[in-house]
């Protein structure tokens, strides 16, 4: 296996260059297309795509002719700062030992509702198992106004509630998806939805400090077996004899707006919201 990690003293001295201008709470042009150049080498020989989405806010600042830090690049900056502070090594293995499993994950326009099936292989026989949430009132108003009943953030949502829900640390995952434009933002590491870019780049994060060898791919829509949960429906779950595990989403999710948080979440979380709950 192959292990590539940023050079410590480097991502202190990076972190602590970002440090210095969220105090200072200004970065002007040049001093973010230094910080860019410097971050996306780094995510780029790490040979994977984490940080992309977070890269944008640098660039944009550089064509800014204000140096303040929007809210947008204060997002960027602290995950950057965390990713630095992590240093989450990108791991190239041939293991074959790890458990693998396969998602399909699928969202309801109209309901907001997400679902989720899983099948994991253990000892070469594959278990199943499902879960399902409608989209919290609290997430749901941190999204900006769309017409489109905000789809394409729902079956990203469904992707991280399925990562968070099931035991995917240091294993293989294979996650279906039936929306195209999903399945290109997380293969490209980024996205035009501001929401969808933020999580992306945290979803990500999660995926490197976890060791998860993460896979998506493309499923038909009438081929795709968590359309049912996600509809409230659960015939086929019964005769797969999946069994219903309590939906987990990561923290933040629920801050979707701001920078990574470790801890998680899970639902329901006894009626508080993440800032009453002093998350």
């Amino acid at each position: 296996s192959v292990t590539i990690v940023i050079e410590k003293a480097k991502a202190a001295k990076w972190s602590k260059y970002i440090a210095k201008h969220l105090g200072e709470g200004s970065m002007p042009p040049g001093a973010a297309e230094k910080m860019a150049g410097r971050v996306q080498a780094a995510v780029t020989m790490s040979q994977n795509k984490v940080g992309r989405a977070f890269v944008k806010p640098l660039y944009m600042q550089v064509y800014d002719p204000r140096p303040e830090i929007t809210p947008l690049l204060q997002a960027s900056l602290h995950w950057w700062k965390n990713y630095l502070e992590i240093r989450p090594p990108s791991k190239a293995s041939l293991r074959l030992d790890r458990k693998e499993i396969i998602m399909w994950t699928d969202a309801s326009r109209e309901s907001r509702t997400l679902g989720v099936v899983a099948a994991v292989k253990v000892e070469g026989a594959w278990s199943y198992a499902y879960t399902y949430l409608r989209v919290p009132d609290e997430i749901w108003e941190l999204l900006l106004d769309r017409e489109d009943k905000q789809i394409g953030y729902q079956e990203f949502l469904a992707v991280a509630l399925g990562m968070a829900t099931f035991a995917v640390q240091n294993c293989l995952v294979t996650n279906y998806i039936d929306n195209d434009g999903v399945l290109g933002a997380i293969l490209k590491g980024a996205s035009k939805c501001h929401e969808v870019n933020l999580g992306i780049g945290k979803l990500l994060m999660d995926v490197a400090v976890g060791d998860i060898g993460f896979y998506v791919a493309r499923v038909e829509s009438k081929a795709n077996i968590s359309d049912e949960p996600s509809r409230l429906k659960f015939d086929l779950v019964e005769l797969l004899g999946a069994s219903y595990v309590e939906p987990v989403l990561p923290s933040w999710a629920f801050e979707v707006w701001s920078w990574p948080m470790e801890d998680v979440i899970t639902i329901p979380h006894d009626g508080l919201t993440p800032l009453q709950a002093g998350l």
